[in-house]
């Protein structure tokens, strides 16, 4: 991923750091997500990845869980 490439959060692999670009979805998702800390702006790491499960992210120091669809609408680009 290039530093300027937007990506869904669910294709990034564990350790990288990412910043929030964008939430693609309705009000109720953009509720959950930022309730969680997620923004766009947000500068998180992913702590873990699989191809199947939850994502495992780092913001602000507390761990968060995301499922994979919900993983899917948060867009991101590599921290620089």
């Amino acid at each position: 991923m290039s530093e300027q490439q937007v990506v869904p959060l669910s294709d990034v692999v564990s350790g990288a750091r990412v910043v929030v670009v964008r939430l693609d979805g309705g009000e109720g998702f953009r509720g959950k997500v930022i309730a969680m800390g997620i923004i766009p702006g947000k500068e998180l790491t992913v702590q873990s990845y699989s191809r199947r499960g939850p994502l495992v992210v780092q913001i602000d120091g507390s761990r968060v869980a995301l499922g994979r669809e919900l993983a899917g609408r948060v867009l991101v680009r590599r921290a620089a």
